[in-house]
């Protein structure tokens, strides 16, 4: 997914993005540029060039990073035979924009000075180049090389759909890893506080559950890791009050399973803890969607990353 920076870069250089897989592309000069935002708070620039008939050789690494701004926030990553990558880090958007921008007009300068051409980024070709959208990534291919292409991802997509999963093994897979996180819940809960983080350990533990015991997380995968993780959060909040109730009555002779027995009627009964209770859930719930969302969907894509193939630019 493209951050709001992302897109907002995106307007301003006026290229065009693709918001769901956290890219955009465009043009600098007559070189075909594809930009991927990373999760590490990067943006991988990808640009296919090679040697034209009055130029030189692929520079190296160090030798391509000389000639581009100089700064910590810029690295040249990668250069293959046929294209170059260069990471920028992402900072503020005007800080960022202006870095964009510098190295925009340094790579047009130095793409005319070693005299190269735009190709295709995986066999060199000159003709029929165009970016295509590929899966999760971007590239720019000539035609015979994006068929290519196309045909291992479709390969590839039948097998992730072939890859059988099972609901019931799932579902009690979640229930394992979400009682896990329920743990941490609870003792998070035992030192006075109510923490994203566990939220987080509710809803990694149950799509980690699910993912081992159930196979590929779908739709169904996922709301079931998010079903589990609130009902074994409730379930945690009772033990939680029945472990404060074990600390007042356990001189009595109660037990600690007496106790977290006799935590719902007390909730249900006395409505000042009924409250108490009430309210800790609709905070513990916040902080599930807080922790769990962004790790709901990287899980999700993980599992069923984008197929699709075409021609963008």
């Amino acid at each position: 997914m493209l951050s709001s920076l992302g897109q907002k870069l995106a307007r301003e250089l006026e290229f065009p993005a693709q918001v769901n897989e956290g890219f955009f592309y465009g043009r600098i000069g007559d070189f075909p540029v594809c930009i991927h935002e990373l999760p590490n708070r990067q943006l991988l620039l990808c640009l296919a060039a090679k040697p034209g008939p009055a130029g030189g050789e692929q520079p190296e690494k160090e030798e391509l990073r000389r000639l581009l701004p100089a700064g910590r926030q810029l690295s040249v990553t990668e250069v293959k035979p046929f294209e170059w990558r260069i990471a920028v880090a992402e900072r503020s958007f005007t800080k960022t924009l202006l870095l964009l921008q510098e190295l925009f007009r340094a790579l047009q300068e130095t793409l005319t000075d070693l005299g190269f051409v735009p190709c295709c980024a995986r066999c060199g070709a000159q003709e029929e180049l165009s970016i295509y959208q590929c899966g999760e990534r971007m590239a720019v291919f000539c035609s015979g090389c994006a068929a290519e292409a196309e045909e291992k991802l479709g390969q590839a997509a039948v097998q992730v759909q072939q890859k059988k999963t099972s609901l019931g093994k799932g579902i009690l897979g979640a229930v394992i890893g979400a009682a896990l996180g329920g743990v941490v819940w609870v003792l998070i809960y035992r030192l006075g506080y109510i923490a994203a983080l566990g939220g987080l350990a509710l809803v990694f533990g149950a799509l980690k559950g699910y993912e081992l015991l159930g196979g590929r997380l779908d739709k169904k995968g996922a709301a079931a890791s998010v079903a589990v993780s609130v009902l074994m959060m409730f379930a945690a909040m009772m033990v939680s009050y029945g472990w404060e109730l074990y600390d007042i009555y356990a001189a009595d002779g109660f037990t600690f399973l007496d106790c977290v027995m006799a935590a719902p009627t007390a909730v249900f009964h006395f409505p000042d803890v009924g409250a108490s209770f009430a309210m800790e859930c609709v905070i513990g719930l916040l902080f599930i969607g807080l922790g769990g969302f962004s790790t709901i969907r990287a899980a999700y894509r993980k599992h069923n990353p984008s197929f699709a193939f075409r021609k963008l630019l």
